[in-house]
């Protein structure tokens, strides 16, 4: 059937685009010698502010303001039925003098000042981990790891196990794998031929390390930080800050076990191949996976009322994807549920701790709702545009819905980017085009706010020099959207996704060389 043919041909084009890459030959890794293998990269980041920001009283137009460096090793081998998989990465970051700037600007307030550097450098063991094959039906992945369920980019439905490390680069990183949070997972996979599926479990004992769980977030008045608050420490995993995180509460405590399972298979429907899939999954990150903020006076946080915790949530989904043969096209839909997630309002509401007396960031359980609808092709407009093979055109909606809800429930929306309302739908726009052979690729990203308004325009150039050296130039470019003012997003009126990027126009460079 074509579906054979197309989908694979369509799925790996995706993936070139999501990481940033164009078609290019498999770089060979380095024998190590009994069947052991290493490769790797090098990479510099150099970013540019492309607009003055308000928080500093120089200007900081075309600033400087990334110096990054990353060194990333992968080695594999066997030892007997086991198959080990080590992933070490070292980054380094030359604090700027636009950095160093607003780094002085998080001491105004006694006791509360940031240090970038431990923000941005690490010395990590991304994941280590070994692969036994029991038998031909199950297989186990025991260790630090990733797992990642659904299918699309930039926003997640069905990806709940892991939080993101969103720090240095908010959500501008193309390749997922470099920012998401590895944990320390049994996962068990049993293939079910019979059923044209197979069983995935996972299991998270809780041996991990408190700040692996959920998303590292910008907060501590570092480059990333929201429009208006740069330079102001809100909330640091590092030093504290004027809030703190609480990752004991009593609604989401991290030494507490994870657990979940996905089946996933195909089913033949006419002459068309669907794959399917659907999971549970008990964490720490339905819905989203940014802490949620609380001004709580019966758990505190080094008695501190004011805290970001990350509540514990059961998240029930599913996804589909097959091909349209009328018009070359791959469909993806997915769609998860999350029932009673705590989160944070902005309106007032008693506290009984106090008396009764009226304080906002108080919890409320609401139901919740990610959907997701994309649509893959490849355009095939070489004779137009001159490309040197087909280009890849990706189209997603992505919708966090809560039924019943409005603006004026002044519920916290992510970071610090204003308020949910009842649907809070962005879209995406991926046009990935292959020149000189697929050496020299061409993406545009758009994204637009079809709620709160505004969007991002992201157009970059990869360049790919031989077997090792990978160039890239960017721009990421916000537009539109209400602005925020604190990273909380108070009043509740206040404040967007995009319009918390206000003043964050950057230009990056990469030069990546790969071993």
């Amino acid at each position: 059937m074509k579906i054979k043919s197309m989908r694979p041909t369509i799925c790996t084009l995706t993936a070139s685009l999501v990481i940033g890459l164009a078609a290019q030959p498999a770089l060979a890794a380095i024998e190590l010698g009994n069947g052991w293998r290493l490769q790797g990269w090098a990479r510099q980041y150099l970013s540019f502010n492309l607009e003055d920001i308000s928080e500093t009283q120089e200007d900081d137009k075309y600033d400087l303001s990334m110096n990054r460096q990353s060194l990333f090793f992968d080695i594999t081998g066997p030892t007997g039925p086991l198959r080990w998989t080590g992933r070490f990465r070292f980054s380094h970051e030359f604090i700027t003098d636009y950095e160093d700037r607003l780094e002085d600007l998080t001491a105004t307030i006694p006791g509360n000042h940031a240090d970038f550097k431990d923000e941005y450098n690490e010395t990590d063991i991304r994941e280590l981990f070994f692969d036994w094959q029991v038998s031909n039906r199950l297989a186990l992945r025991i260790g630090r790891q990733q797992v990642v369920w659904g299918e699309t980019d930039f926003f997640h439905a069905t990806d709940v196990i892991h939080g993101f490390d969103l720090r240095w680069r908010k959500f501008l990183v193309p390749e997922n794998e470099d920012v998401r949070k590895p944990l320390i997972l049994l996962n068990g996979t049993f293939n079910v031929p019979e059923w044209d599926g197979q069983l995935q479990v996972v299991v998270r004992p809780g041996l991990d390390k408190e700040e692996w769980i959920g998303n590292s977030i910008p907060a501590f008045g570092g480059r990333w930080s929201n429009s208006s608050s740069k330079g102001f420490n809100f909330v640091s995993e590092e030093q504290g800050g004027v809030a703190t995180y609480n990752y004991g509460h009593s609604e989401g405590d991290t030494d507490d076990a994870h657990y979940g399972f996905r089946w996933s298979g195909i089913a033949v429907i006419g002459n068309e191949e669907i794959n399917y899939a659907f999971n549970y999954y008990h964490g720490q990150g339905g819905f989203y996976t940014d802490p949620t903020v609380t001004l709580d006076f019966t758990e505190t946080a080094n008695g501190n009322p004011l805290q970001f915790i990350f509540p514990e949530t059961d998240t029930v989904g599913g996804s589909l994807s097959g091909y349209i043969p009328a018009i070359d096209a791959v469909y993806r839909l997915e769609v998860a549920y999350t029932p009673d997630r705590p989160m944070s309002t902005t309106n007032l509401m008693p506290v009984a701790a106090l008396g009764g007396a009226l304080q906002p960031f108080q919890l409320v359980e609401k139901d919740t709702w990610n959907l997701v609808v994309g649509l893959d092709t490849n355009l095939r407009i070489q004779n137009l545009i001159g490309t040197s093979n087909a280009s890849l055109l990706s189209l997603q909606l992505f919708d966090w819905y809560i039924p019943g809800v409005d603006e004026s429930d002044g519920l916290v929306r992510f970071d610090g980017s204003g308020v949910f309302d009842k649907h809070n739908t962005i879209a995406t726009m991926i046009l990935s085009n292959p020149f000189m052979s697929d050496k020299l690729n061409f993406t545009v990203v758009f994204l637009a706010d079809l709620t709160e308004g505004g969007g991002m325009f992201i157009p970059s150039l990869q360049y790919d020099y031989g077997a090792h050296w990978r160039f890239k130039v960017e721009a990421d470019l916000a537009f539109g959207g209400d602005k925020t003012d604190i990273n909380v997003g108070f009043p509740p009126d206040t404040g967007s996704v995009f319009g918390a990027l206000r003043d964050d126009d950057q230009f990056l460079f990469r030069i990546t060389y790969q071993f």
